[in-house]
């Protein structure tokens, strides 16, 4: 997973997209360009089981191209934990 802060008017998130969907943030504005949105998971800070702090998925989410004032890669040292699978 790839994570990414995403700013809109309102408030901001971290969204993390399959890597092959988006290596870079370029790739991700394609995805948003060419469909108008991006079906990805929101991740947050949480701890793993052993208490290790990762970035968790908590749900999916909708981010809409006519919304978003800007996109940043989110730089981690913690685990990313993969979203289940559907």
């Amino acid at each position: 997973m790839q994570l990414f802060k995403v700013i809109s008017v309102k408030d901001e998130i971290v969204v993390g997209v399959a890597k092959e969907d988006a290596q870079e943030i370029e790739g991700l504005v394609q995805l948003l360009s060419i469909y108008g949105y991006v079906k990805v998971w929101q991740y947050v800070v949480g701890r793993w089981d052993d208490g290790v702090i990762v970035q968790k998925p908590v749900r999916e989410v909708l981010i809409l191209l006519s919304q978003i004032v800007r996109i940043e890669p989110l730089e981690t040292d913690q685990m990313i934990v993969p979203p289940p699978t559907h």
